[in-house]
């Protein structure tokens, strides 16, 4: 492992309040074997990954709280356990001790492509690029937006949105309010969820897959076909067949918002 200390401490004064806001980076590098793990649980704080070249982790933090003594208290833990890179953020406790109310971690990693990632986080965003290890995301509240990605995709948000691009494989997906877009080739048992926001599912054409959706207040469209519930075009639920649906299902649900199921090429 090799660690580099502090690269960076930055003081500037933030718009919502009149604090000044201070902020520490450090970085870790870890030499991995092929398919490595990367678990990161995060109290507070955004999570960015980035796929890389093949046995090599990258791990940048930065801590962001009142003082630059603060910052550098924040709890994080970065370690390599076997072929598992661990990233971790912990609350010292609540109110006073937690470095004020804006401390937090955003991390930034760069891992190679065939990685699984296993990411947690109190309410911070994820973003996840270019991996094809499979992906499982549980975040209490912030958004989530994955691309390039192959394999399962486990993706869950309290009430952020979720934003999938460019995947290949099979998605279970669900928010609790926000709104959900998925695109990319799906195989497999497949589900898009979410309590009130709207659903926008786009696949190929060409794709072989039984369908099932259904709204509790808005309105469902597609465009391979498939005919609404009772043939009236407000209805809120339609299921059919794409081609011979040997490739597997597709289950689309929400609270309220619109579902539409559109051809991507």
């Amino acid at each position: 492992m090799r660690t580099i200390s502090v690269l960076a401490v930055l003081l500037g004064a933030t718009a919502a309040s009149a604090h000044m806001q201070a902020k520490v980076v450090t970085q870790n590098e870890f030499k991995v074997s092929a398919k490595p793990t990367i678990v990161v649980d995060s109290a507070a704080g955004g999570v960015e990954l980035q796929s890389g070249p093949a046995g090599v982790v990258k791990v940048e933090a930065e801590r962001q709280a009142t003082s630059e003594d603060a910052a550098r208290k924040l709890d994080v833990q970065v370690k390599l356990d076997g072929n598992t890179v661990r990233v971790a953020y912990k609350q010292s406790g609540g109110g006073s001790m937690w470095h004020g109310d804006n401390a937090g971690v955003n991390f930034r990693i760069t891992a190679p492509a065939d990685a699984k990632l296993e990411i947690r986080t109190g309410g911070g965003g994820v973003e996840a690029r270019g991996f094809s290890g499979g992906i499982r995301v549980d975040t209490g509240g912030g958004g989530i937006a994955i691309a390039d990605a192959a394999g399962a995709l486990q993706l869950r948000s309290a009430g952020g949105s979720i934003d999938v691009k460019r995947v290949r494989g099979t998605v279970d997906v669900s928010t609790g309010g926000g709104s959900v877009k998925v695109e990319g080739a799906l195989s497999g048992r497949n589900r898009v969820e979410t309590g009130g926001g709207s659903i926008k599912v786009a696949i190929p054409d060409g794709s072989k897959l039984n369908v099932d959706a259904s709204t509790g207040g808005g309105s469902a469209h597609n465009e391979f076909g498939i005919p609404l519930d009772g043939g009236d075009r407000h209805s809120g639920r339609f299921h059919g067949t794409i081609g011979d649906g040997s490739g597997g299902s597709l289950e689309m649900r929400t609270g309220g918002g619109s579902i539409h199921l559109s051809k991507n090429g």
